[in-house]
């Protein structure tokens, strides 16, 4: 049973939060600057901390299942 103060570190919500920053900020650097060279690395940063979010997220769930049993 998870206690209902569970305060620990969450690494998947980390790289969500970072990826999804990093693509929207490349969005909103697209719309301000057309043509700017920066913009596909900060969208494969962002679409790489995000798969790194799916799978911090599906580590941590079989993890958590696993220790259950």
């Amino acid at each position: 049973m998870m206690s209902k103060e569970d305060n620990r570190f969450s690494f998947p919500l980390l790289f969500l939060v970072t990826g999804s920053s990093f693509i929207l900020f490349s969005l909103a650097i697209k719309l301000l600057d057309g043509q700017s060279s920066h913009i596909s690395l900060f969208i494969k940063v962002g679409i790489g901390t995000l798969a790194l979010s799916l799978i911090s997220f599906i580590g941590s769930m079989v993890t958590n299942a696993s220790s259950e049993e």
